[in-house]
């Protein structure tokens, strides 16, 4: 790749000398290229960068990328127009970088470093817009030499005979009273009504049904946040007219939260009505959380004692000075007692998910799956577990109810792994579904024992058909037998007769 040397020096042109008004961020560059210490010749493709940093491959560049295709080079010397905007030139220093490569070659460009400084040329152009002001002249701007103070100026302290000033964040620099002196300490103090028009909406701080507060509207809704002295109330309903407490969320100065109205007896803590005092939610300072949906089932009063009163309808009340419950449709719910205990009128039925209490005393279903278990070994125990099982026959002193199962004491002296503890510690309940273990067990080894004595039953009659047989062999050879006697027996017979005829 060739080496190639730069000189240059930079020219301001304006398009029109003599009318200010077109004058642009243009400027003409011109310089002298070498290669390989050689005046270049030709054409040559060339990319103009603008950095705030001498060194190449610093800094930050600045402005757009201007690239001229071709230039034509003569003896070395080119020129080329160069635009990189006017922002570009603020006073920072500022660096051209300059790459350079034979037109039409598809090389990568070779960067000329260090980068060449801008001189003030360019910056002639914004010192000249200055002295224009934007393209104005200055005496078409107002100035404490033209008309003295009766004007507000930007500033960071009171302007002199205004006492005002705006710094120039745009920021009011002291205290600001709309028909009024504002109050000290107070930077902005309104007397009246004050409103702002966000996104379509408003947002207005007045005094809405003769109380103060911010009134906010958008599309066909409305909601108020209102204060008469004695309670706060968020409101909402439809635009117009003040909404009604039936409408939203009251606070009083006494503590209590208040939803569908602002007035209940002072030792309720928060009410919840539907304004027609049918339907409701009440905690009070003395008595649990008491609830009711339904008809005639609150009345707007309070319950006599933990709910006893609310005997129709549905609803959430103390059970009997014991603590807090749900309670539904008669006597049917469930509640959780002062002493810890969970007390369930009334199951569903046709369930098929068993239902356990984890480690966490949570109600979960009950799982049996490998990810959950460690330590995982064969258990054996079976006939013999079971043979030591002894089912009794008993009644719950709870509700005299006859039933059937096992002492889980005499569980424990054969297996504690079938026994369930208290909070205290004390042997509780037998764990009947580990058992089906003990007895899945118990059928295989049952199952071993049959399929032995099965095994020995047909070896032995395999052997009784084989005596069987050697018996029928023995009982065909004895009748052979018996068959040669009887023709030895006629044979001997037949000889006597020849040797009496003889004799």
């Amino acid at each position: 790749m060739k080496e190639y040397a730069i000189r240059f020096m930079l020219i301001l042109l304006l398009s029109c000398a003599n009318h200010a008004f077109a004058q642009t961020t243009a400027f003409t560059f011109q310089g002298r290229l070498k290669a390989a210490n050689v005046a270049a010749d030709g054409s040559y493709d060339m990319q103009f960068k603008l950095f705030d940093s001498v060194t190449v491959g610093a800094g930050v560049q600045q402005g757009i990328t201007g690239v001229v295709d071709p230039v034509a080079v003569s003896a070395g010397t080119f020129s080329v127009t160069l635009d990189f905007g006017a922002a570009v030139f603020d006073g920072a220093p500022r660096f051209l970088e300059i790459g350079v490569r034979p037109s039409g070659s598809a090389d990568p460009y070779t960067v000329l470093g260090p980068r060449n400084p801008i001189t003030s040329v360019p910056y002639a152009v914004q010192a000249l817009n200055a002295q224009q002001l934007g393209g104005l002249p200055a005496s078409a701007f107002i100035s404490t030499g033209s008309v003295g103070n009766a004007f507000v100026k930007n500033g960071t302290t009171p302007q002199t005979a205004t006492n005002f000033n705006i710094d120039g964040k745009g920021q009011i620099g002291g205290s600001l009273g709309i028909g009024t002196t504002p109050v000290a300490g107070v930077s902005l103090d309104v007397a009246g009504s004050a409103r702002v028009t966000p996104n379509g909406g408003t947002v207005s701080l007045t005094a809405p049904n003769g109380e103060v507060g911010i009134v906010e509207t958008f599309g066909t809704g409305r909601a108020d946040l209102r204060f008469d002295g004695k309670s706060i109330k968020l409101l909402a309903g439809p635009a117009g007219g003040p909404p009604a407490l039936t409408q939203g969320l009251v606070v009083n100065t006494n503590g209590q939260v208040l939803i569908g109205t602002d007035d209940i007896g002072s030792n309720v803590k928060m009410f919840v009505t539907g304004g027609s005092d049918q339907y409701g939610i009440l905690v009070q300072e003395d008595h649990p959380l008491v609830a009711g949906i339904g008809a005639n089932v609150f009345n707007g009063n309070a319950p006599a004692v933990d709910g006893e009163n609310w005997t129709t309808g549905d609803g959430v009340y103390g059970l009997s000075n014991t603590g807090v419950g749900v309670r539904g449709a008669s006597t049917y719910g469930f509640g959780v007692y002062s002493s810890g205990y969970l007390g369930i009128t009334k199951l569903g039925t046709a369930g098929n998910t068993a239902l356990c209490l984890n480690a966490s005393l949570q109600v979960a279903t009950c799982s049996s799956s490998l990810r959950y278990k460690k330590s995982v070994q064969a258990f054996d125990d079976g006939l013999a577990v079971v043979d030591q099982l002894q089912p009794i026959a008993f009644t719950w002193k709870t509700d005299d109810l006859r039933d059937v199962g096992f002492g889980a004491e005499d569980v424990a002296k054969i297996n504690p792994l079938f026994i369930t503890h208290n909070s205290e510690g004390e042997i509780e309940g037998v764990r009947y579904d580990r058992l089906s273990v003990v007895f899945v067990n118990a059928f295989k080894q049952q199952q071993a024992q049959i399929r032995s004595q099965v095994a020995q039953i047909q070896s032995q009659s395999a052997e009784i058909d084989l005596q069987k047989t050697r018996i029928e062999s023995l009982q065909s050879q004895f009748e052979r037998q018996q068959k040669q006697l009887e023709q030895l027996q006629r044979a001997i017979g037949v000889e006597r007769v020849v040797a009496n005829s003889a004799d």
